[in-house]
């Protein structure tokens, strides 16, 4: 059911898409492009189940089609992704799986002064793939559905000053009755001013949220302060700081919990001489788990690609999330961090074919643990990729 209902809305946002960012009198009047891309892949993983006795690894088959669409008008811009991952196993047949991901996104120019913005993303995996990225904790495998919805109407009231207001919608659920199901609704003002050097741009951000889990409430307020810098392609830089004020109420108490704290963000986007790219992503706020608990979580993403020549390439991506509990006192923060590292060598076949080798290292330490508070895995992957872009 929650299936149906999640492809009806999809389906909505579409034809809002449609009607809003493509208005009849552009239609003759744009750029549409088709990438349609096929990956597969072949690889060894050590350690399936995140154990630290009894290790069972197995080898896996991962096919992976998708499909880009960006059509572009004089007013307005449409984006989509639909993805689908195949994964087979040798061994370990019951977990052989399909999962799959969709983004769509799309902005129009109503005039010089007003603009709208809206998004839509699901993402169908497991707890140790988008969960396990977003707060860093290792839990048994079970199935995740993450549903987000939002869009943004923005006003210039000068040159070079403006105002926004957006709304994001977030509905994540489990397929293990034990796990705690949540939705978010998120409302967030900006006021941005444009530097006379063109390329910074100051904001002010205030930000409300509410949570709701199984058995509490969390509401966050917020203020931040936030800088960027962009250069066209080639950098791109954003920086955000801000006070945030957190209750969270009980369905079994009358009693609320208040927390201050912060939040910030960093952005890095760079591309240099077309041979090396290199970007950085870190946050840091608060998330909830499967238990329903919000936790504090920082977390750093790094990735550097180096084009050594036209064919060969390299390049290395990590991530590292340290997470603990919402909590004013130190000794109360049982921490978890997670780490993972992953290089790689590619070579370029062809101009929309390559052949990529990786390897990937993932640990994770869980300090609330008694017994067995380290575990690790590893795995290998020798992948082919090759897409065929289309322009209409």
């Amino acid at each position: 059911m929650r299936w149906v209902t999640l492809e009806k809305s999809f389906r909505i946002v579409l034809f809002v898409l449609y009607f809003v960012c493509c208005p009849a009198e552009s239609l003759f009047a744009n750029e549409l492009k088709l990438e349609p891309a096929l990956s597969l892949a072949g690889g060894y993983n050590d350690n399936l189940f995140w154990e630290k006795n009894g290790k069972v690894g197995d080898a896996v088959v991962k096919i992976h089609p998708d499909l880009k669409l960006d059509y572009r008008s004089e007013v307005s811009h449409i984006s989509s992704l639909f993805s689908f991952d195949f994964f087979g196993y040798a061994d370990e047949k019951e977990l052989n799986d399909i999962k799959s991901a969709y983004q769509l996104a799309g902005d129009f120019q109503g005039s010089e002064k007003w603009s709208s913005e809206i998004e839509s993303s699901f993402i169908k995996d497991t707890t140790l793939d988008s969960y396990l990225e977003e707060t860093g904790r290792v839990i048994r495998r079970e199935d995740h559905d993450l549903y987000k919805i939002g869009g943004t109407v923005a006003y210039a009231m000068f040159i070079r000053s403006s105002i926004a207001c957006s709304y994001n919608y977030l509905n994540s659920s489990y397929s293990d009755p034990d796990f705690f199901d949540y939705n978010q609704h998120s409302v967030f003002l900006s006021y941005r001013h444009r530097m006379t050097n063109e390329i910074d741009t100051l904001s002010i951000d205030p930000a409300y949220s509410y949570t709701k889990t199984g058995w509490n409430n969390t509401e966050n307020l917020s203020l931040s302060m936030g800088w960027t810098r962009k250069l066209t392609e080639v950098f791109y830089a954003r920086m955000m700081i801000g006070l945030r004020h957190t209750v969270v109420s009980y369905d079994n108490s009358s009693e609320d919990d208040d927390y201050q704290g912060a939040k910030a963000l960093f952005d890095l986007t760079w591309n240099r001489a077309e041979r090396i790219r290199i970007k950085i992503n870190y946050f840091h706020d608060l998330r909830t788990t499967v238990d329903g608990d919000v936790i504090n979580t920082d977390n750093v993403y790094l990735k550097y690609d180096h084009s050594l020549t036209y064919y060969w390439g390299v390049g290395i991506s990590g991530r590292l999330i340290n997470s603990y509990q919402l909590t004013s006192s130190v000794a109360d923060k049982s921490r978890t961090i997670y780490y993972q590292i992953e290089p790689h060598v590619y070579y370029h076949l062809t101009e929309t074919s390559s052949l990529i080798f990786y390897y990937r290292y993932q640990n994770s330490y869980d300090d609330s643990l008694k017994n067995n508070k380290e575990v690790e895995c590893n795995s290998v992957w020798l992948e082919f990729q090759i897409g065929f872009p289309v322009e209409l």
